[in-house]
């Protein structure tokens, strides 16, 4: 092995680059960190994707649940749910507790971060601060079918968050078809974050079956963009992203990277 291409290795680890060599059938050391450094581009782009899911689906919550609930729409005192009972030993379910402590969480950050940044002391922090500054976990909670009913978020928000809703699904099954995919989309992109092979799943033993497994999630992250906004997906696609993730996921494009 050349010695700075050794250097390398050793930072990544062998045990990593294994699966590598193993699924991609790289031929030396240069085509294996090749391959490696495909799987890091095509991350990050993936990774702009999600984050424009993440901002685009949080943006239209917050601008239609606003809209009659006020900029803290979260609050104990405005958002109810569907099992709620005025009863003195009532106990708000877990959903409900988990997104009440992730915005207070947000909450908390936002007013680390300018005490930590600015030295300032007491901060309030603004409401975009605190939409802003919540975990992509919430989002997907507040999916939960304790916020399905008369009078509570969903499905009188549905047509205002999902503007690209299918009209032959109902509430229900709208919700949890999205809430599924954002799962899955979260679960993705936490593989991204942790630096991991994102190609990696059951049954994914070749590069074509590698791409066909991210072609799928590719699949799932347009569907979800589409349903939040078609005008953001179309925009998106205008802008290249798309596109360049397709032609990224190629047999054509893994062997550029092999021969770097």
């Amino acid at each position: 092995m050349d010695q700075n291409l050794s250097k390398i290795v050793d930072l990544i680890s062998l045990e990593r680059l294994k699966s590598y060599e193993q699924v991609f059938d790289t031929k030396s050391e240069n085509e294996l960190l090749g391959v490696y450094f495909w799987n890091i581009h095509i991350s990050s782009l993936f990774f702009k994707l999600s984050t424009i899911i993440e901002v685009s689906l949080r943006n239209s919550m917050h601008n239609a649940f606003s809209t009659k609930m006020g900029n803290t729409w979260w609050q104990i005192s405005k958002l109810h749910y569907s099992s709620y009972s005025a009863t003195p030993d009532h106990k708000a379910p877990e959903v409900v507790r988990d997104v009440r402590g992730y915005f207070k969480a947000a909450r908390n950050t936002v007013i680390r971060d300018k005490k930590e940044r600015y030295n300032l002391e007491l901060y309030i922090p603004q409401d975009p601060e605190v939409i802003s500054a919540t975990v992509f976990y919430v989002w997907e909670l507040l999916l939960d079918r304790e916020f399905v009913g008369n009078n509570l978020i969903w499905p009188a928000n549905l047509s205002k968050v999902f503007k690209g809703w299918p009209k032959d699904k109902n509430a229900s099954e709208l919700l949890q078809i999205v809430r599924d995919d954002l799962k899955s989309i979260r679960d993705f992109r936490n593989r991204i974050s942790h630096n991991e092979p994102i190609w990696k799943a059951y049954g994914v033993t070749d590069d074509s079956l590698a791409i066909d497994y991210l072609v799928k999630k590719l699949s799932t992250m347009e569907n979800i963009l589409n349903v939040i906004s078609p005008d953001k997906r179309k925009f998106v696609e205008a802008k290249g992203l798309i596109n360049e993730i397709k032609a990224s996921l190629t047999t054509t494009a893994i062997a550029s990277f092999k021969s770097f």
